[in-house]
């Protein structure tokens, strides 16, 4: 009965030689397009996922499949299933994988878990992520039905069918399970391997509570619309505070603001001890502002002081002025009034003598000074007479009235001819012409 279904659509001849080569014991899952068995082969306990390639033709699954063995080839990791080889033929594929005896996370959520169970199996989640992340791989599907737990509580990461490998692109592709795609796949946009964060903190959060923190008998297109902004999820009691600031650090609706898998191992609630809580990218963005924020205020601060110095020291170079000009008038002031006091007069002629020098050398010098005026004074003087004696011996022309005398008519000058007298200022004025008595006659 088990191998009608294993070989169901198959090559007769081709299921022939895969009979003799595995064991099939039982069936373990199927899929939409899938089913799991377990199988011995050569010796050892697999499990085979067998493919049907025709009903697996829409989305390039058969693609997705070969790059999910492409992918689990270069994974060796106890935390994720290990991938061995791949059998294919013209209707089907056959994955050869490790097999895990246990049940998947979904099924031990059902069951009631403490706190230090359910920090042991994040943690191994933790490291495989950390041990993908760094090859560059996102799972892009981390939820409890891919997640495997045997007796022992270890953990097995198991479909990879949505992983996407990549170095330094990211990627706008929406898939996944909804309840666990991070706001920025569910929008669209470009995002990283901080999606796989995100799915971390949901699978925390249902651990505790058995339910989801953001869905609330939501339907596809109200969630999505729902997850456009943050969101706030309502804690159980059983949560402690160590367990609510990891959900806070990995289910943060800014990818930036989501720890990594490297710095949330290291998270006090994970590592169990009281270490400083790490820092998101937007955390050491937030600090570098605030540093360059204080370092700002710190210079402020300096250049304020400065300036409070240099006026302080104008200040004092303004009061030292105003204190030496105040003590200028006052000595002034003193003065002053002694000067309009009569004896304070005679005590400053007084003091102005004993300054000056003796009176006899004054007196001789006043005399010398005389002197020489007067002697340049006489010169000026003589100068000056000559001058004016000079210009009075020039002969000055006056005319004489005529006589008023009957005998005048008689004269021999009574041409009404003008007499001419000469003048002189330091001697008697002469006729120039000396008259004869006999001439006139009375």
């Amino acid at each position: 009965m088990i191998e009608q279904s294993f070989l169901h659509n198959e090559n007769e001849e081709f299921g022939e030689q895969l009979l003799e080569d595995f064991i099939i014991f039982q069936k373990l899952g199927a899929g939409a397009f899938s089913k799991v068995y377990k199988v011995q082969y050569q010796d050892q306990i697999y499990a085979l996922k067998v493919v049907d390639k025709q009903m697996a033709t829409g989305n390039n699954i058969v693609d997705k499949l070969n790059q999910e063995a492409s992918i689990l080839s270069t994974l060796e990791h106890p935390n994720i299933v290990q991938y061995y080889k791949t059998i294919e033929s013209k209707r089907k594929l056959y994955f050869l994988i490790e097999y895990i005896e246990g049940k998947s996370l979904q099924e031990s959520i059902d069951l009631s878990l403490t706190e230090s169970q359910i920090r042991s199996i994040i943690q191994q989640i933790i490291y495989a992520l950390a041990y993908i992340h760094k090859k560059g791989i996102i799972h892009r599907d981390l939820k409890p039905d891919n997640i495997l737990i045997d007796k022992e509580l270890n953990v097995k990461i198991i479909d990879f069918g949505l992983s996407f490998q990549t170095i330094k692109s990211t990627s706008h592709e929406n898939c996944g399970t909804l309840i666990y795609m991070a706001p920025e796949a569910l929008m669209r946009k470009e995002y990283f391997k901080s999606v796989d964060i995100w799915s971390l903190g949901i699978i925390q959060y249902m651990m505790f509570t058995n339910s989801h923190p953001f869905w609330v008998d939501d339907t596809r297109e109200s969630f999505i619309k729902k997850m456009k902004s943050p969101q706030q999820a309502c804690y159980p009691q059983n949560m402690s505070k160590a367990a609510i600031s990891f959900f806070e650090k990995t289910a943060a609706w800014e990818p930036e603001a989501r720890l990594t898998a490297e710095q949330a191992l290291i998270h006090p609630w994970i590592s169990g001890s009281n270490n400083q809580m790490p820092m998101s990218s937007k955390d050491i963005i937030q600090t570098f502002k605030c540093q360059n924020e204080f370092h700002q205020m710190i210079k402020m601060l300096m250049i304020l002081k400065l300036i409070q110095k240099l006026s302080q020291k104008r200040d004092a170079i303004q009061a030292q002025t105003l204190r030496a000009h105040s003590q200028f008038q006052n000595s002034l002031q003193p003065l002053i009034i002694n000067c309009r006091n009569p004896s304070s007069q005679q005590k400053l002629k007084t003091e102005q003598q004993q300054l000056q020098p003796p009176l006899s050398a004054h007196r001789s010098t006043q005399s010398r000074l005389q002197n020489n005026s007067s002697f340049l004074s006489c010169q000026d003087q003589q100068r000056e007479d000559l001058r004016l004696k000079q210009n009075k011996s020039k002969q000055q022309q006056f005319k004489l009235p005529p006589i008023n005398t009957k005998s005048a008519n008689n004269s021999p000058y009574n041409n009404k001819s003008q007499q001419i007298f000469t003048f002189s200022p330091y001697k008697r004025s002469q006729a120039t012409v000396e008259l004869k008595k006999s001439q006139f006659k009375l």
